[in-house]
């Protein structure tokens, strides 16, 4: 779980950056689309990140008001971050998680009896996060409140201006004229806010998280070539397993890739853009990269391809 949990904020950090916080229902949902047992709840996320002291720990939780609750680097903006293959060092963060279990395993059977050490028992007793209020979200909170208040007066003024008049007569034309004003205006407000509401929405949706991941591999097309290129030699044909060629780009390329990235962009490659020159094979569980010299494509031609392809 702790591996998926780094898969999906890695491939988070690609698209949005290191410095834009995880909005944690939406890692829940990728965690679990990468772990692929069960779903993984808030509990598991704050269990996996208790581990370590506060100036070891790398991530955070914080609730953010009416953001929810998010999840952020705890690394100083001063301190280099080191990363040699992706936007968080996989390797490292794993080797940390998996010597901090088993230390703790170790210190709970030596302090519980034999027969109780079981798995759950060891689970329940472990630490959750703690879930720290987020300071910008705090001194925002007492003006949202503000606003809420202010629409659901403007809301109750219309009610009441709809509701149908009652048969007692009116005190007096003096007292009932001020109180019509501040109501004409609350609605004018009211309308205003709901017409701009029916705008947004008639506008066309954004592109999906499917299609901007997609985008993202074409833009990666032409370096890869490139580097599989380079890899194959002088040789017509040459064979790769996926993991060295996932190695191979992470080393070459200038900006950092992640593994899942790396295996989108083969993809698109074998089956769109240059199938004669790129194809991902599989038998069994292992997965290998066919690269044929001659099938590569002028780099225009490559670029005519991608441009139809991202259009």
């Amino acid at each position: 779980m702790h591996a998926a949990f780094l898969t999906a904020l890695s491939l988070h950090y690609s698209h949005n950056g290191t410095a834009s916080p995880v909005e944690l229902r939406e890692l829940l949902s990728a965690v679990t689309k990468h772990w692929k047992k069960r779903s993984v709840t808030q509990s598991d996320i704050q269990r996996m990140l208790a581990f370590g002291t506060n100036q070891d720990r790398a991530f955070i939780l914080e609730d953010c008001e009416r953001a929810g609750i998010r999840l952020s680097r705890a690394e100083p903006r001063g301190r280099v971050l080191k990363r040699a293959s992706s936007y968080i060092n996989e390797d490292e963060l794993n080797t940390q998680f998996e010597n901090a279990l088993q230390k703790s395993w170790h210190n709970w059977q030596s302090s519980t009896a034999k027969e109780n050490r079981t798995a759950a028992a060891f689970l329940a007793q472990l630490p959750l996060l703690d879930i720290s209020q987020n300071e910008a979200a705090a001194r925002s909170a007492p003006l949202f409140a503000k606003g809420e208040q202010r629409l659901a007066d403007i809301k109750a003024g219309r009610a009441a201006k709809l509701e149908p008049k009652s048969a007692t007569p009116e005190p007096s034309t003096t007292t009932t004229k001020v109180p019509q004003s501040l109501q004409n205006r609350g609605t004018a407000l009211l309308d205003r806010i709901l017409a701009k509401q029916s705008a947004a929405s008639s506008l066309p949706a954004g592109p999906s998280k499917a299609q901007l991941e997609r985008r993202s591999a074409l833009q990666r097309i032409e370096d890869v070539a490139r580097i599989l290129s380079l890899m194959t030699g002088t040789k017509e044909r040459a064979t790769f397993s996926m993991q060295v060629v996932i190695q191979q780009l992470q080393q070459s390329l200038r900006s950092p890739i992640s593994q899942v990235e790396v295996w989108r962009c083969l993809s698109v490659m074998s089956t769109e853009i240059t199938p004669g020159f790129v194809k991902v094979v599989q038998s069994g569980e292992v997965q290998g990269v066919v690269v044929t010299k001659s099938g590569n494509l002028a780099l225009n031609e490559l670029r005519a391809r991608v441009e139809r392809a991202c259009a």
